[in-house]
């Protein structure tokens, strides 16, 4: 419960005066302390203390923010990005700027946890490409894990079969701009932003325009992309399962009768239609390339969902 500190440019002096107590004899232990403007964050196992140390006397520093399920079990949790702080529990991947931002939100509760080992979850930032990496657990082979994209504000699944290292590993490191681990067996490896060809499945959110409760006739789907090889598009409605392993929905590509997107390398933007008519109150759309891998360029630039609300009668 007690940081210790060192009087001003003296960083090897510990006088034992020099201490501040943070929620003593509350049975939680501090596990990581990180410095952002002027703001010491205290992570505990369970809560996260924020104090307020812009102050150049110590007798004016105070707690400023105290907060239940925000803490951390391992330092590797926790790193400093462009969104400012960022770190991860079995509750989710959190950001602190101006104040404590979800990023999980997209991803389910029970989905996150089941991936997330709060004893061994890393966290490290891509300067390169402005992106957090999560590691589900270090302690494993297998982990699963994540990749938040800053821009995109999205997220895609890691496994050791597309991004992750197959072998237990320790806390990331930043290098040259460069987010670097040490393997078990002693090597050091950077994480390779170059784009490979691999597998897709991207699923969108579930659109309901804004009216969930109002019935709406789907007319068609535009879609801008390029070297979208051995992709398809398919879909679920009014929050149906949406993954490769049920009897999905598909689509026409305009003039053809087939769901698979074009190979082109150059832009393009191609009309979707429905064999027959769809209404719906929701619908969410996946493009999947199944077994195969697609292009190292694939790319969506936009997705446009013409449809009609359909009045009570």
């Amino acid at each position: 419960d007690r940081i210790q500190y060192t009087p001003v440019r003296k960083y090897d002096t510990f006088p034992q005066t020099y201490w501040y107590d943070v929620a003593t004899n509350d049975g939680d232990e501090i596990i990581k302390l990180e410095e952002f403007q002027d703001r010491l964050f205290i992570f505990k196992k369970n809560k996260l203390f924020i104090l307020d140390i812009s102050n150049p006397s110590d007798f004016e520093w105070r707690i400023i923010g105290e907060f239940n399920n925000r803490g951390v079990s391992n330092p590797g949790a926790v790193s400093k990005s462009d969104v400012g702080l960022v770190w991860a529990n079995e509750y989710g991947l959190f950001a602190f700027s101006d104040k404590i931002t979800k990023l999980s939100v997209p991803i389910d509760d029970d989905t996150w946890a089941a991936n997330i080992d709060s004893d061994n979850v890393q966290v490290g930032y891509i300067p390169k490409k402005n992106q957090i990496v999560v590691i589900g657990t270090a302690a494993t082979t297998s982990s699963a894990g994540y990749l938040y994209d800053i821009t995109t504000s999205s997220f895609v699944n890691l496994t050791v079969n597309n991004a992750l290292l197959g072998s237990t590993v320790t806390n990331f490191v930043r290098f040259e701009q460069q987010l670097c681990v040490m393997g078990s067996n002693g090597t050091l490896y950077r994480f390779d932003t170059t784009a490979a060809a691999n597998r897709v499945f991207i699923k969108t959110k579930e659109f309901d325009f804004g009216f969930p409760s109002v019935d709406k006739k789907i007319n068609a789907i535009y879609v801008t992309y390029q070297d979208a090889n051995n992709v398809n598009l398919k879909y679920a409605l009014n929050g149906a399962a949406l993954d490769n392993s049920n009897g999905l929905s598909t689509i026409d590509r305009e003039g053809t009768t087939s769901n698979a997107l074009s190979d082109s390398s150059t832009r393009a933007t191609h009309k979707f239609t429905f064999e027959s008519a769809t209404t719906c109150k929701s619908i969410q759309l996946l493009f999947t390339s199944g077994t195969n891998d697609t292009e190292t360029d694939f790319e969506i630039e936009d997705i446009t969902i013409v449809y009609r609300p359909r009045g009570l009668k």
